[in-house]
């Protein structure tokens, strides 16, 4: 099955005895996160996440997606 890179993760964290990401991505997707206009102290805290060290993120991961056993590095923030 091919699908983007957090999808395919997703279901192979969901069922780590089964399923597997093999190979190596053949294409980039970027996401965004889409805010209230003029929200700057919620803009903030979702940029924290990714400029703190990448600790939070990286505990988010892990503790999703990380569970199938692929590692990803960081995504960079573009901060708007």
């Amino acid at each position: 099955m091919t699908t983007d890179q957090a999808i395919l993760i997703g279901y192979a964290s969901q069922d780590t005895d089964n399923l597997k990401v093999v190979g190596q991505p053949f294409t980039t997707e970027k996401y965004g996160v889409g805010l209230k206009k003029g929200d700057t102290a919620f803009r903030k805290f979702v940029n924290k996440m990714f400029t703190d060290g990448g600790s939070v993120w990286q505990k988010i991961y892990d503790s999703t997606l990380g569970q199938s056993g692929t590692k990803v590095t960081q995504p960079a923030v573009d901060n708007y």
